[in-house]
C-alpha cells in the first residue's frame, strides 16, 4: 500500500508538470492604472487563460485583456473574484498575450497563466495519480484496522 501512496504522488507531481509545461505564468503586484503582460505561443485549437486576484478583498476588481494576432483585442473581462478562468479559440498559431490591468486605488497582486488548453491525456493523467493515492491511502487504513483486529482476536483467545 505505500507504494500505491509513493506512486501516487509521483504521478501527481509528474501531471502537474505535464499539465503546465506550455503554460507561460506569470505574478505581479500592479498599482492603479498599471498593466501587466504574459505572452504564451499558441497552435490553433482551444487557448485558455486564468487570472487569480492574490490578495482579493470584496470590491476589488482587476481588467483582463487577451491581445491576438496584429495586436487585436479578443477577449475583455472584468474579474471581481478571486479565481477566473476562461477558454477562447484559436484560429492560427501565433503568440497571444494576457494583459492584466487594474483600477483599485492599494496594490494589487495577481497571477495569470496563458496558453494551449491541456488535452484531455493529460488532464486525466492528474485523476489517475489521485485515486492510485487514495487506494493507497485507503489499503493502508484497511489494512492497519485489520491487523488491530487479528491482535485483539488472538490476544483473547
Amino acid at each position: 500500500m505505500a507504494v500505491l501512496v509513493a506512486a501516487g504522488m509521483g504521478l501527481s507531481i509528474f501531471a502537474s508538470q505535464v499539465v503546465f509545461e506550455d503554460l507561460a505564468v506569470g505574478q505581479a503586484t500592479l498599482e492603479l492604472g498599471e498593466t501587466f503582460d504574459i505572452t504564451a505561443e499558441i497552435s490553433p485549437g482551444n487557448g485558455i487563460y486564468a487570472v487569480e486576484i492574490l490578495d482579493h478583498q470584496e470590491g476589488m476588481t482587476v481588467y483582463v485583456y487577451v491581445i491576438g494576432p496584429f495586436g487585436s483585442t479578443i477577449l475583455t473581462s472584468e474579474v471581481d473574484t478571486n479565481i477566473y478562468q476562461e477558454i477562447f479559440d484559436v484560429d492560427e498559431l501565433y503568440e497571444y498575450t494576457l494583459r492584466i490591468e487594474s483600477d483599485h486605488a492599494e496594490p494589487v497582486s495577481v497571477m495569470g497563466v496563458i496558453g494551449p488548453e491541456p488535452d484531455a491525456g493529460k488532464t486525466s493523467l492528474g485523476f489517475v495519480s489521485f485515486y492510485v493515492l487514495v487506494v493507497g491511502v485507503i489499503g493502508m487504513i484497511v489494512a492497519t484496522v485489520y491487523m488491530i483486529w487479528v491482535r485483539r482476536r488472538s490476544s483473547s483467545s
